[in-house]
């Protein structure tokens, strides 16, 4: 019978973590070491997790020997007797001494048992294990006690059932955090109110900010926090807070600014009710011709150990905006072996059209075409012109399709040389030099 598997981001620091699938039924000790292989380190020394997620925590932590008064060893532990579930966090720290502290976080819970850990997903450069840890300890500490406390699900449950409203619009309104947070990746929760809003019953402003103030504390893969979350010295005001995907918290704390200020005045992709709701599910994505390719092309390689995993990292990479060179050394990390140019060009092409066919957090949920189309509608085109393009870190021979615009050059199409036909709509700024250059 099949146990199923665990997706579970660790994250080292700031700006480098590693999405790890591994089986429900695998120990805490397995788990130790496919983190350890991960980031690459040698296992030389003692390690522990702390399933409250509070390092240092005696109340549910697990050791790698016999520690005073704790006996719960990290071998006779599986993952599956530990109540995990999509949003659980908790700590592991290794070597007591260097203390190195990763923050775990279930992503997500597969139907496939997984036989071999597998590494889905690698971002940023591992330390060297003997080299000092990037974070500071006040800082780390000081970060966990602001933020708002998870309370248990019960608790979360029970306060529920203080709003009045039904227990069915406090479920749907939760799918529309989900949602949010996930087409978005940030949104002001008086702007999700407004969207709630009108394409359903309308809730009360002072009922919807009640509730967001309960789901502060609860589990999620996204967070809801404002100015005074991140600034002893503002005050609380639920009118500012926003709601955040998690990826833009857990890794560099620099991320959740910076999205804000690409998104700039970019206006929200409003999707049809049925449409936005399937977002809060975090493996729908939606069955686009692009989708379809990308897929074909995976499953037909026959070098992928799961296709399929791989299939679904490269959609939430895409939708999250890495670029093809951070895709591609993913790709290659579970496998998949690109021969000569024109297999990586094939794959370039694919994930080209994927790319600019995919809802983008960037773009506020709108996709690279859509927003193209928008800004060229009724353009005319003065000039157009072919131009040899050089992509040094593929070191593949492109092209680009460029016109010009009151003075101003832009990168309409690109392609593949061998492929010039399939030209692609990317709409590239034109003080976008990316690894393109002319």
């Amino acid at each position: 019978m099949l146990m199923g598997s665990y997706v579970i981001s660790v994250s080292l620091g700031t700006g480098c973590y590693r999405h790890i699938q591994i089986s429900k039924n695998a120990t805490l000790y397995k788990l130790h070491e496919a983190i350890l292989d991960a980031f690459e380190f040698i296992d030389d020394h003692a390690h522990a997790f702390f399933m409250d997620n509070k390092t240092w925590s005696q109340a549910d932590a697990y050791y790698s020997m016999k520690m005073d008064g704790h006996e719960r060893l990290t071998k006779g532990r599986k993952l599956e007797k530990l109540n995990l579930e999509k949003g659980s966090q908790f700590k592991y720290v290794f070597d007591f001494g260097e203390e190195w502290r990763l923050q775990c976080k279930v992503l997500r819970e597969l139907a496939e048992d997984t036989k071999t850990p597998l590494v889905l997903r690698e971002v940023g450069e591992a330390p060297f294990q003997y080299g000092e840890p990037d974070w500071d300890d006040e800082e780390w500490d000081e970060e966990e006690d602001d933020l708002p406390e998870i309370l248990p699900q019960n608790v979360i449950q029970s306060l529920f059932k203080t709003l009045p409203i039904p227990t069915k619009t406090v479920e749907h309104i939760h799918k529309y955090f989900e949602a949010g947070a996930r087409l978005y990746g940030v949104i002001p929760v008086m702007k999700l109110l407004e969207l709630y809003n009108s394409q359903n019953a309308p809730v009360e402003e002072d009922v919807f900010l009640v509730l967001a103030e309960m789901i502060r504390h609860e589990k999620n893969l996204f967070s809801i926090l404002g100015p005074e979350d991140f600034d002893d010295n503002a005050e609380p005001n639920p009118y500012n807070w926003d709601v955040i995907d998690d990826h833009l918290l857990l890794d560099d704390p620099e991320d959740y600014p910076r999205l804000v200020k690409a998104q700039g005045d970019k206006p929200y992709k409003i999707l049809p009710k049925e449409e936005f709701i399937k977002y809060s599910d975090h493996d729908y994505f939606p069955a686009t011709p692009q989708n379809e390719a990308m897929r074909k092309y995976l499953f037909g390689r026959g070098d992928l150990p799961n296709p399929y995993d791989t299939w679904l990292g490269i959609q939430t990479m895409v939708e999250i905006d890495f670029d093809l060179a951070s895709v591609i050394g993913c790709c290659e990390s579970e496998g998949l072996v690109f021969n000569n140019k024109y297999d990586l060009g094939e794959f370039a092409t694919l994930f080209q059209e994927l790319n600019n066919h995919t809802r983008k957090q960037i773009n506020r949920g709108h996709t690279p075409d859509e927003l193209f189309k928008q800004t060229y509608q009724g353009m005319q085109l003065l000039q157009r012109l072919v131009i040899p393009l050089h992509h040094d870190f593929l070191r593949l021979g492109l092209v680009g399709f460029f016109h010009h615009h009151l003075d101003k050059l832009r990168l309409v199409k690109s392609g593949i040389d061998h492929h010039f036909l399939a030209l692609l709509d990317i709409g590239t700024a034109a003080n976008n030099k990316s690894g393109i250059f002319s």
